[in-house]
């Protein structure tokens, strides 16, 4: 498995949706419709996971940054500025934030 899906309140990487979402360590009997993965992911992951053999069926909506430089800062800057702001964004608020005031934070 190459692609993350958050299910059940934790992060997995997996071939199929509803045996991530029935928690099942089975064999999978499901339809292609039934495995289908729905997710926001970099482009990296999503060419890895077709080098991999996986076949997209539909695509929702595509957002290219066109960023010129980055700060210089530390080991994991470029990574943190090209991936996590997108996989935070996908995971919506933290539970915590109730107010408009928490989610400006």
């Amino acid at each position: 498995p190459v692609l993350p899906a958050r299910m059940n309140n934790k992060l997995m990487f997996l071939l199929c949706r509803t045996c991530g979402e029935t928690l099942n360590q089975q064999c999978c009997e499901y339809s292609n419709e039934e495995r289908a993965l729905t997710g926001t992911w970099t482009l990296d992951e999503i060419k890895k996971a077709v080098e991999k053999g996986y076949v997209i069926l539909e695509m929702f909506e595509l957002w290219e940054y066109k960023v010129a430089t980055f700060e210089i800062g530390g080991l994991f800057t470029s990574f943190i500025n090209k991936f996590l702001k997108l996989k935070q964004e996908a995971s919506g608020y933290p539970s915590w934030c109730l107010t408009d005031q928490d989610k400006s934070k």
